[in-house]
């Protein structure tokens, strides 16, 4: 039903040839995936397949940009991830189980899902008649196919119309193959983006550049659920290009609490879960604001060399540390801002600025070491460490 639902607001836009809105639709039950070119007031079907998805996901993203690539050339491209998200963590199989009937409940939450738990919910594009699922591994592989074999170049902008995919870790499984990432930090209400909003921007803009149309994007969504009278949601479109300069500032920052922590463990460790405990957190309670755990990790570090200082006889391999840590992360929020193009989010989770990052205060899923930011950090190691 959400899929009718978004489909039909797309058709009030005033789509022209300047602006090509294209579909793929797996619809459920029915044996087939269906091709839509979206016009004002209706669709033209336009190359259906009488398989469905959900086989390959991976095979079938790459298929579709081939199908729009050909039939709909064009100087940008916007690819939509539309269902179900889960954020950076995947099952230990890309199987899931489907669910029982899902009524059409405006206002709900997409990962409420009857008959499967949230902490089930993993990777995206949920397919209940395969039952299978994207996995974060398979993102990466299907971007740098659809960048090299079809494309030649990169994806103008990736969206997740989905929730909690605004992760730093999924936007570097991508952020090779794509510019731009818009999704939101915490779980999208049931309608999901305002399509009819951004494409009456575009539209009216069409030689909008991909920045112009992330801004669209967030603010259309924004105004939508503003309106609304929604308080509990988040979007925001981040440069992938920032987010290497971000993984290494994390890295920094690592550093700068480990010399911390040489000068004084328990102090570090209390000052760090503090931090942590204090951040902005999502539905799913692992996945966190990154800027809000940087601005507390700087304010624990300022107060606590304030106090050091007071002392007759101060740590000063403590106070050298303290000052590292809060010029590393005072740097860290100046990238996120500047990673950031656009963000919103409602009174709710109004201290959101656009990145989440996982951050457990228990066991680490078993998947998420096999993530790219995993593997070049010692963010798990970090987090371990800090619980």
């Amino acid at each position: 039903p959400f899929a009718v639902y978004n489909i039909n607001d797309m058709q009030l836009a005033p789509l022209t040839d300047n602006v090509n809105m294209l579909v793929q639709w797996d619809q459920p039950d029915n044996n087939k995936t269906w091709r839509y070119r979206i016009v004002k007031g209706g669709r033209i079907e336009d190359a259906s397949l009488s398989t469905e998805m959900g086989i390959n996901p991976v095979n079938e993203l790459v298929a579709m940009m081939k199908w729009a690539k050909t039939k709909y050339d064009a100087p940008k491209f916007a690819v939509i991830l539309w269902n179900h998200g889960g954020g950076v963590l995947d099952r230990h199989s890309n199987k899931i189980t489907r669910p029982a009937t899902q009524s059409f409940k405006p206002r709900a939450p997409w990962l409420e899902i009857p008959g499967l738990a949230l902490k089930d919910s993993r990777g995206i594009l949920y397919d209940y008649t395969q039952n299978t699922y994207a996995t974060n591994q398979d993102l990466t592989t299907a971007f740098s196919r659809i960048r090299n074999e079809v494309l030649k170049k990169n994806v103008d902008i990736v969206g997740m119309d989905a929730c909690l995919m605004a992760m730093i870790e999924v936007g570097l499984q991508i952020d090779d193959y794509a510019d731009i990432l818009v999704g939101s930090q915490q779980v999208e209400p049931g309608e999901g983006w305002n399509y009819s909003g951004f494409l009456n921007a575009l539209c009216a803009s069409p030689n909008a550049s991909p920045t112009q149309l992330a801004t669209y994007i967030v603010g259309a969504y924004g105004a939508f659920y503003k309106k609304n009278g929604e308080t509990d949601f988040t979007q925001s479109a981040i440069n992938l290009h920032k987010l290497e300069t971000l993984k290494q500032n994390i890295g920094l920052m690592i550093g700068a609490v480990a010399a911390c922590r040489k000068a004084d463990l328990q102090a570090t460790k209390s000052m760090v879960v503090a931090a942590r405990k204090a951040s902005l957190s999502f539905e799913v309670s692992d996945y966190i604001d990154l800027n809000t755990f940087y601005a507390g990790l700087k304010n624990r570090a300022q107060t606590l060399r304030t106090n050091q200082a007071k002392l007759s006889r101060p740590n000063a391999a403590l106070l050298k540390a303290l000052d590292a840590l809060v010029s590393v992360t005072d740097s860290g929020m100046g990238i996120i801002d500047d990673a950031v193009l656009a963000n919103v989010a409602g009174s709710d989770k109004a201290t959101a600025q656009g990145i989440s990052i996982y951050y457990p205060l228990g066991s680490v899923h078993s998947s998420y070491p096999r993530t790219q930011f995993a593997k070049t950090t010692q963010w798990v190691a970090f987090i371990k460490e800090y619980r």
